[in-house]
């Protein structure tokens, strides 16, 4: 891996971005911050049909906070709602090939108009050892990653990925809370109007879903029916992380139901840096994405 990397990832009208140095023993935060713009930015940065000249602004944006980076390699954190996707139960022993025919042959029937010649699929595996799972199967368009490298090209940035926020919220996890969890973990993107949850048991990613309905309680019933579909009771559920812009306050009549800590994700708990440099009130999850990416997927 290279030894700078970059992540970005945004909501609404917000993009956000940081930079990690991966060292020897422990990965360090090189930069982090954010750029606001009058407009939304997902039409423009995974769209069909971006403004231009929305797209100079947002290349003026990033070469503006991100100029002086060295980092060659650059990790986008896309909304998974906004990517050809589909949950495709596998067993454990599925080989790769085994895998990307499944996927393929699930995305074209869900999207019919894909074009498989014209994406790059990611398979993102979710399973205990030795039982049957899912796979995350994620179509990227090449002309997405065209798009990108032309809003990177005043940077150093040589290598782009773009991955689905369940994903680099789960690495941002791997890399804080690492060690054996004995209980149960559930992980909640709660948006306006989808909601993407991950259930972590025995250490592994057991399995995920995705739903296209909003709102942290909705989120939290989500993964409740995951718990159950795994046939994992609630006293098994040691912690609820969530990680989008939703306020704590919105979990709150969950909070006696389900009898756990429901807090936002610390992504700086597994980094090396001066925390006390972070500002008193800077929303932890807000950066969960930009950091997950940035560890590299």
């Amino acid at each position: 891996m290279d030894r700078l990397s970059v992540g970005i990832a945004f909501e609404g009208s917000v993009l956000y971005y940081a930079e990690i140095e991966h060292q020897p023993l422990a990965r360090r935060l090189v930069r982090l911050g954010s750029c606001e713009f009058s407009f939304p930015l997902e039409p423009v940065l995974l769209g069909p049909s971006p403004p231009p000249g929305q797209l100079d602004t947002v290349r003026q944006a990033l070469e503006s906070v991100l100029g002086r980076s060295l980092s060659r390699r650059l990790t986008v954190s896309a909304p998974l709602s906004a990517l050809p996707h589909a949950f495709i139960p596998l067993p454990p022993d599925a080989s790769p090939q085994e895998q990307a025919r499944s996927a393929w042959w699930e995305l074209e029937r869900l999207y019919p108009v894909l074009e498989p010649s014209k994406h790059r699929l990611r398979c993102y595996t979710h399973h205990r050892p030795d039982e049957a799972g899912a796979v995350l199967a994620v179509a990227v368009s090449e002309a997405l990653y065209e798009r990108w490298r032309e809003l990177v090209r005043p940077l150093a940035v040589k290598s782009i990925h773009i991955a689905p926020t369940l994903v680099a919220a789960e690495r941002a996890f791997e890399v804080s809370f690492g060690e054996r969890q004995e209980q149960a973990i559930l992980l909640v993107g709660a948006y306006h109007e989808y909601t993407e949850v991950a259930l972590r048991w025995q250490s592994a990613w057991a399995a995920a879903a995705s739903y296209p309905v909003g709102d942290a309680l909705n989120a939290l019933y989500f993964g409740l029916r995951l718990l159950e579909a795994h046939r994992i009771g609630l006293s098994h559920l040691g912690r609820v992380y969530y990680y989008t812009n939703a306020e704590e306050s919105a979990f709150g009549q969950t909070r006696e139901v389900l009898r756990c800590p429901i807090e936002p994700l610390d992504p700086f708990a597994g980094l090396v840096l001066q925390r006390h440099r972070l500002p008193p009130d800077l929303p932890l999850s807000t950066y969960t994405l930009p950091i997950g990416a940035a560890l590299g997927l």
